[in-house]
């Protein structure tokens, strides 16, 4: 890949794999699984580009991203090509800037989540251009599970079971399908900046002095519920990834051991691995060390 157009943001900014922060460390690369996750294949390249390009280290954020730090200048551009290889990079800049969205992670294939997912990625890029930090929730489950996650306009199960789109902060929002999702988003954030919404920087902190239209407080969110438990869900197991750096050879040697299809992120400091439950290979709450399974008949989730 030649001709990238490569700019690191100061500290304090949102950080992007085109553009990443820098860091007292280096360069820090963010980067934004589609769906909330990666394939197989996908987390072991990327666990391979933090050991050739980065520290060795990979973070797990509160907005369902991953982030390899200590990139120099000089690996910046093949750290880049590395990731379009794996299908981890947008096809530009300006298009990863808009692509800010945490998914929930408990998704099942063709339902409303994903529906809304194709939609906005099919329209994100006629959408108004937004400040650097506002983003997008799809969180569109029977129970609301990312209502603390960071997100500005977020799609949801309504109360009544159908799907809405509400300002973060607002009570309600208005009944959309995922035919007409991006246009009623599209309208939401116009009336954003319309309203000075660019000075606030963020929909929470804006609403307090500007009055959403009466025609979008339609119906009320669904209930939450709370972040997942360690251990056997529908959609794998849910293991642990406490803040900060985890070694991305053990992340890699995890994903081997396991034969997981897959991984997704989440904004919970944990990750789900898409296999079924084995307590002879993976203990939820330290998923990075070989297992004890006489410890885990003790300790893992029934």
């Amino acid at each position: 890949m030649t001709g990238i157009a490569r700019k690191a943001v100061p500290y304090g900014w949102c950080p992007t794999a085109y553009r990443p922060m820098m860091a007292d460390d280096g360069y820090l690369v963010r980067v934004r699984p589609h769906l909330a996750r990666l394939t197989a294949e996908q987390v072991q390249g990327l666990c391979d580009l933090a050991i050739t390009h980065g520290n060795g280290g990979i973070e797990f954020t509160i907005r369902s991203n991953l982030q390899l730090r200590g990139v120099t200048e000089a690996a910046h551009a093949p750290l880049l090509n590395g990731l379009a290889a794996l299908g981890l990079l947008d096809p530009d800049a300006a298009f990863e800037h808009r692509r800010n969205i945490v998914t929930t992670p408990f998704w099942a294939a063709d339902d409303l989540s994903v529906q809304v997912h194709d939609a906005l990625m099919a329209g994100i890029a006629a959408l108004p251009e937004l400040p650097a930090k506002v983003g997008f929730g799809i969180d569109c489950g029977d129970m609301r599970v990312l209502h603390d996650a960071s997100a500005d306009f977020r799609f949801e199960r309504g109360a009544a079971g159908g799907l809405i789109l509400r300002a973060d902060g607002a009570p309600a929002g208005p009944v959309v399908t995922p035919e007409t999702a991006v246009d009623a988003l599209t309208q939401m954030a116009q009336w954003f900046l319309d309203t000075g919404g660019a000075t606030a920087g963020r929909m929470a902190r804006h609403l307090p002095s500007a009055t959403l239209p009466t025609d979008w407080m339609t119906e009320a969110p669904a209930t939450t519920a709370p972040p997942p438990a360690l251990g056997s869900h529908e959609q794998g197991l849910i293991c642990a990834a406490p803040a900060g750096a985890h070694e991305a050879a053990a992340l890699k040697s995890l994903m081997q051991r396991t034969g997981a299809p897959g991984l997704r992120t989440t904004p919970w400091r944990v990750f789900v691995l898409e296999t079924p439950r084995d307590a002879t290979l993976v203990d939820p709450a330290h998923p990075w060390e070989e297992p004890d399974p006489i410890h885990l008949a003790e300790t893992s989730t029934p």
